[in-house]
Parts: structure tokens; C-alpha cells; sequence
């Protein structure tokens, strides 16, 4: 949904404004979310939080146990069963919900049916937490460090010298790229995650960005 300024500072002034935040994993979504409820007082909804509920999970390492990783048995089924119950949460994250919020979507968000997609296109302004190089490169180091499951939807290959772990680390920079494309033309906005980062940038600045001030 676009909003123009004036539109967007009018929803929020009547507690109808509607956000979703996107973008990688750990790229700053929460810290965001967080920094403009303590701000100015908008609602939460996290998607990965309500997934582990449902799951009867209790953090994001046993999720991660859950999923496994793609070239396990288990794997296709775990990945279809996430995506389906995350498709659904997300689908009714706004129902009856009243003032503003914030929806802050999982990593997997561009994976899910279009009727969760549609869904979010007509009642939310989407924000990409956009990364950037330096971002990029701090997420691929840490996940050549300590490689952990996650949604592949489809982009795992394996190697022709069945070295498993090396294969992970072949096929997640493609992984991200492909993502950040599909977030890119998912989005209202995009928002450089170092903008978020900066000591001088406040979360009036910040809303100001999102309305297009």
C-alpha cells in the first residue's frame, strides 16, 4: 500500500496505520519494531513468535532444530508445514487488531501464499530493511561460521564431491541474492539498514523516511 505523507501521518494520528516490515534475517527488523513501539506506541505482531507458539517451540534455536537442514529426510515436509502455518498467522496478523502496528515478518515472508501477500499489499505500508554490501557480507560470515537451518525454497544444490557443509556455503550468497530481489519488488519502501544504525538517526527520522518526507 503507498501512501503519500500527508496519508501516512493521517493514519497515524488516528490509529489505523498499518506497517510490515521485510528483509533478511537479522538485518534490523526488530530493532526497529521495537525502537518505534518505545516511540510511539505501536502494536507488535512477530511472526516468528507466533510461529513457535503454534509449534510449541520455545526460541528461534529449537525452530531451527525443528526445520533441519535441506538434504535431510525430513526437510521438505518441515519446510512446507513452516511456510503453510506462517502463511496463515501472517493472513490474519492484522484481524482485530486496533491502533497502529507492526507486523515483523520472518526471513521467509516472500515464500508465502498469495493470500498472505495479498493480503499485506492492500492493508500495509511494506518496508524492505534493505541490506547492503556490508550487511551482505556480515551475514554470510556469519553464517559460514555456524551454518543453521533455515527456508531454501528450493535454491540448495548439492556438490558433485557430497561435501555438505561446503555445498551450504556455495548455495547461501545465491540464497540472498535471489531474496533480496524478491523483497525489492515486494516493498513500498526500502530503507538502508545503515540508516537504521546511525547513532544521530531518530525514530521520528525514521517514520519520516517511511512516509517520504
Amino acid at each position: 500500500m503507498k501512501l503519500t505523507a500527508d496519508e501516512f501521518y493521517a493514519r497515524l494520528n488516528a490509529g489505523t496505520l498499518r506497517l510490515t516490515f521485510i528483509g533478511m534475517s537479522n538485518i534490523g527488523k526488530s530493532f526497529t519494531a521495537m525502537r518505534l513501539r518505545k516511540s510511539h506506541g505501536f502494536d507488535l505482531y512477530e511472526v516468528d513468535e507466533a510461529i513457535q507458539k503454534s509449534l510449541g517451540l520455545k526460541c528461534m534455536q529449537e525452530s531451527a532444530d525443528w526445520m533441519g537442514f535441506p538434504y535431510e529426510d525430513a526437510y521438505a515436509t518441515r519446510e512446507a508445514e513452516y511456510l503453510d502455518l506462517e502463511s496463515k498467522l501472517t493472513a490474519k496478523a492484522f484481524d482485530d487488531k486496533s491502533g497502529n502496528v507492526i507486523l515483523d515478518t520472518t526471513g521467509s515472508v516472500i515464500y508465502l501464499s498469495e493470500e498472505a501477500r495479498k493480503m499485506l499489499a492492500a492493508q500495509s505500508v511494506i518496508i524492505h530493511i534493505q541490506a547492503g554490501p556490508s550487511n551482505l557480507r556480515r551475514l554470510e560470515k556469519l553464517y559460514f561460521k555456524s551454518p543453521k537451518p533455515l527456508i531454501w525454497n528450493g535454491m540448495y544444490k548439492d556438490r558433485a564431491d557430497g561435501d555438505r557443509e561446503a555445498a551450504l556455503k556455495d548455495n547461501y550468497p545465491k540464497l540472498l541474492a535471489s531474496r533480496m530481489d524478491a523483497y525489492n519488488a515486494m516493498a513500498d519502501i526500502n530503507l538502508p539498514a545503515s540508516l537504521l544504525f546511525e547513532g544521530t538517526t531518530t525514530a521520528d527520522m525514521i517514520l519520516d523516511r517511511i512516509a517520504g518526507r
